[in-house]
């Protein structure tokens, strides 16, 4: 009698766990149509808030470097293009063991993710602006509930072509702010007299 009544309470749980899924997937099926059937207006707002909470730009970083405020720089290119040169006081968690991008395993990835302090910003970067590397790791650091922001540009709009973000008064000498060899390195000199940031409009 009593093995009969477990399998009927494992049957109405296994049920009740059925409906359950079932609404919670045609709530999100109605969440999704709403978005895509919304006013452009309201997707174009949506796309826009979600771009201000993901993304940094280069005054942004160098702002923050230079007040002090508490970021994690991480560099997602191959140890060997890192040792090479990086953002000054970015630390290294390769997405790809080389420049020829062979991957590492996921799984080691989000383990160095995972030590990172969550108590500061985690801003990454790959090689280049149309890198989609940074992208990709983001919404798989998200589903982890790790979140990062992303530079929206790479380091070789920062180090090669800087005049790609600057503004035609603006000096900057990206040297200072890149550093070589295996260690973070640190920033040489600090107020770099680029566009500030302090208004309610950053560059």
């Amino acid at each position: 009698m009593g093995r009969r009544l477990r399998k009927n309470v494992n049957a109405i749980m296994f049920i009740f766990v059925i409906i359950i899924a079932t609404i919670a997937g045609f709530s999100a099926g109605i969440v999704a149509s709403k978005m895509i059937d919304a006013p452009k207006e309201i997707r174009m707002y949506n796309w826009y808030m979600s771009s201000s909470d993901t993304m940094v730009s280069p005054h942004q970083l160098m702002y923050m470097i230079d007040k002090g405020i508490p970021v994690t720089i991480v560099d997602l290119r191959s140890y060997e293009e890192y040792e090479k040169g990086h953002i000054a006081t970015a630390i290294n968690i390769p997405v790809f063991r080389n420049k020829e991008g062979s991957p590492r395993a996921l799984d080691d990835i989000l383990l160095e993710f995972q030590a990172l302090d969550k108590s500061s910003e985690i801003v990454v970067y790959c090689y280049s602006e149309s890198c989609m590397t940074s992208k990709q790791l983001g919404a798989t650091l998200a589903g982890e509930n790790i979140f990062v922001k992303q530079l929206n540009v790479g380091y070789y709009e920062w180090s090669e072509v800087p005049k790609s973000w600057l503004h035609p008064h603006e000096r900057f000498n990206s040297s200072r702010f890149i550093a070589t060899g295996d260690g973070p390195g640190e920033v040489i000199v600090k107020n770099p007299g680029v566009c500030p940031v302090d208004g309610g409009f950053g560059c």
